[in-house]
């Protein structure tokens, strides 16, 4: 895994000082650094936008000086400490691996869409029950159909014989058509990536701290007044993932609802009489249908929440410190405004594996997910949490 690191001094004093005309003159040298770490997977950068998991940790602290020149110091100066108690606000730290894992799992669950297993099955079986035929059956349907074309006219204004049946007819056409559109939406949408992010709450609390400075070299017994200072805290944890779902559905089974399909538009775009249901189509394809879509019900409903995975899906955590004191320095022959600018960041990016965190790797998965993560081609790359801290 790859390491980059930058250490720069950002910040420096540097000169002669003594306390008094009478002491001897000492050498003083005070730098301020920014540092810069980060530990990156097949992660091409800066910006470090795209890639694979990445965690970086960094400092700052910079700001200007001044220069004096005077019988007790010569060389320049920069800000330093409040010269009064102040309680400072704490970072928030890093989460723990633990502490991921939880909030990840919690923001997941609330970006996940809805498994076709919940939702397919109830539009499925709500056709299905529409489709099926009343008492005999469809079973009778070409028998019927023989009678009323053998009994001409007459059997057409039998109540109970060919209005009920071209009733059942239709209402069956329109369920197999309805249920291959279900199912063919399913389809394409199903290996297309779904977006979701979901996020926490951001955190920030800022603290002012009104008052003097001591100023760097302190030998010098030099204050910055007339100042202040803002220090501000933040934390932000976002989860962003595409999902996909499985769809357990072969090419041979919707090649033959296309298939029942056409038959079903046919039947709906004909005035049904006798002679027209008998020449239109063999009605062994009702029974094919009831079993294909039997089929597919329980397909589905087996995957259950199992049903929906994710590809690229990642938690970001990121916390924040920063400082900025001023102040001005107007004493003993030096003058001059002192500005400087402190802080701490951290940021971490942990990808998730095809069925959320808290599993390590595939070898985590049941057989059920492992054969779906194989079939939507999420099973290879990049499941690993990130190792070096």
């Amino acid at each position: 895994m790859p390491i980059r690191s930058n250490h720069q001094v950002t910040l420096r004093a540097t000169g002669s000082v003594r306390t008094s005309i009478f002491s001897s003159w000492s050498n003083y040298n005070y730098e301020g650094y920014t540092d810069f770490e980060q530990w990156t997977q097949s992660h091409p950068g800066p910006p470090y936008k795209f890639g694979g998991p990445w965690y970086m940790t960094r400092t700052w602290d910079y700001g200007n000086n001044i220069q004096a020149s005077t019988n007790l110091i010569n060389g320049s100066l920069v800000l330093g400490s409040r010269s009064q108690a102040f309680v400072d606000l704490t970072p928030i730290p890093e989460l723990s691996e633990s502490e991921e894992t939880a909030i990840g799992t919690k923001l997941w669950n609330a970006a996940k869409p809805d498994s076709p297993a919940v939702d397919l099955p109830t539009a499925l079986a709500e056709l299905y029950r529409d489709g099926l035929p009343s008492a005999p059956g469809w079973e009778t349907w070409r028998e019927s159909t023989r009678s009323a074309k053998n009994a001409g006219s007459e059997y057409l204004n039998v109540e109970f014989g060919w209005r009920p049946l071209v009733s059942d007819i239709r209402k069956f056409a329109h369920a197999v058509r309805n249920g291959h559109k279900i199912v063919e939406g399913y389809r394409k949408s199903a290996n297309r990536g779904i977006p979701r992010t979901r996020s926490l709450p951001p955190v920030r609390n800022s603290k002012p701290y009104v008052g003097s400075f001591v100023v760097l070299p302190s030998q010098a017994n030099v204050f910055a007044t007339g100042g202040g200072s803002m220090s501000t805290v933040e934390q932000r944890v976002k989860f962003v993932g595409h999902f996909k779902y499985f769809m357990p559905v072969g090419d041979d089974l919707l090649s033959r609802m296309y298939r029942y399909y056409k038959y079903a538009n046919k039947l709906l775009g004909v005035r049904l009489t006798p002679d027209v249901v008998w020449n239109l189509t063999p009605w062994s394809w009702a029974v094919d249908w009831f079993v294909d879509v039997g089929t597919v019900l329980e397909n589905v409903s087996s995957m259950g929440p199992d049903g929906v995975a994710a590809f690229d899906a990642w938690l970001m955590h990121s916390s924040r410190k920063e400082t900025m004191s001023n102040g001005v320095v107007n004493s003993k022959g030096i003058s001059g405004s002192l500005v400087r600018v402190n802080g701490w960041e951290y940021k971490r990016r942990r990808k998730a594996t095809p069925f959320g965190f808290g599993l390590s790797s595939i070898q985590d998965f049941t057989p059920k997910q492992y054969s779906i993560a194989l079939a939507l081609g999420l099973s290879r790359g990049g499941m690993g949490t990130l190792q070096a801290r």
